[in-house]
């Protein structure tokens, strides 16, 4: 199947969401034999997501999260009742009209455009965000969704990530452990400038002397 170019060049009048947005079979190809396999975006961009995703109502193993699921159909429903057997919606339309997945939202890692669509009334319709510091608020999530610019598994680039109601971006389990080292660090170095020995910090802090070599 031949895979159609993105961007879509818009038209007069504008060509609907369903029409320039890719289907699942414009998506990279994952077998090693075929062209197109995805770069490593493809897999450090969910990751991201998944390691930042804090719940409040929530305990992390009442969560799941998941990237390159396979949905399966043998049939799709027509306007008269009947069914097409063999012939596979698109990506948009399992979505929209099957799973009713109550939001979509599409990530260019080449523009760093964020779209974001919503269901209303059965169909997806496109919710304005400011281009330049785009933010989704999920109220069923009680999150927001934001572009993050900084550096992830060595990778510096845009990224699609979570924060909170104070606007503060939500550390991975990574970036929590080294804001808890920093911060023993600065008591330990407030400690030695009020005039506590080494040993005696080290033991307040549980920091071992060797450290403060």
């Amino acid at each position: 199947m031949n895979q159609r170019s993105y961007p879509v060049p818009q038209m007069e009048p504008p060509l609907s969401p369903r029409e320039t947005l890719p289907t699942m079979y414009d998506l990279p190809s994952e077998d090693p034999e075929e062209l197109g396999l995805p770069d490593e975006f493809h897999d450090l961009q969910p990751q991201l997501l998944s390691a930042t995703l804090r719940l409040s109502s929530y305990a992390r193993d009442q969560m799941f999260t998941g990237t390159d699921l396979n949905l399966y159909t043998d049939a799709v429903p027509v306007g008269n009742g009947s069914a097409i057997r063999n012939m596979p919606p698109r990506k948009w339309e399992i979505y929209e009209r099957i799973l009713r997945v109550p939001y979509y939202i599409v990530f260019s890692r080449y523009t760093n455009r964020v779209r974001f669509f919503q269901l209303t009334g059965g169909r997806y319709q496109e919710q304005a965000l400011d281009p330049t510091q785009p933010r989704i608020w999920i109220p069923e999530l009680g999150v927001r969704l934001g572009l993050w610019q900084g550096g992830f598994e060595g990778v510096t680039r845009h990224w699609l990530r979570w924060y909170d109601d104070s606007e503060t971006w939500i550390p991975t389990d990574g970036e929590r452990a080294m804001q808890a080292e920093a911060q023993l660090r600065q008591v330990a170095l407030n400690l030695l400038q009020q005039g506590m020995t080494v040993e005696q910090v080290a033991q307040v802090t549980g920091l071992s002397v060797e450290h403060f070599h």
